[in-house]
């Protein structure tokens, strides 16, 4: 019975920490996160720019599978250059929020 109530009480913690911890990251999320999403408006058109020109540059009617996986891999790279950038500007942003 004591083992019954030990593994209830434990389950109800984790369930509390867990419910704590996503109020936190929302919190996190639109302190932090929402304000430079709505300001990141130009370095998405940029990266729209980039993915244009590289789009231009290819003859899609007559592509292979090889010049086709290599335009998809330029393209991937050219969205995790920026997802990497805004990463790093939310991270530097949430430990000024931190410190201050």
């Amino acid at each position: 019975m004591k083992s019954e109530k030990c593994e209830e009480g434990t389950a109800e913690n984790i369930e509390d920490t867990e419910r704590t911890g996503d109020m936190i990251i929302g919190r996190i999320y639109d302190k932090v996160f929402v304000p430079m999403s709505e300001t990141s408006g130009s370095a998405d058109e940029a990266m729209n720019e980039r993915l244009l020109l590289l789009l231009e540059g290819a003859d899609i009617e007559h592509m292979t599978k090889t010049s086709l996986a290599d335009l998809i891999c330029k393209g991937a790279v050219i969205g995790q250059r920026e997802g990497f950038i805004s990463g790093v500007h939310f991270t530097a942003q949430l430990l000024c929020n931190m410190l201050s």
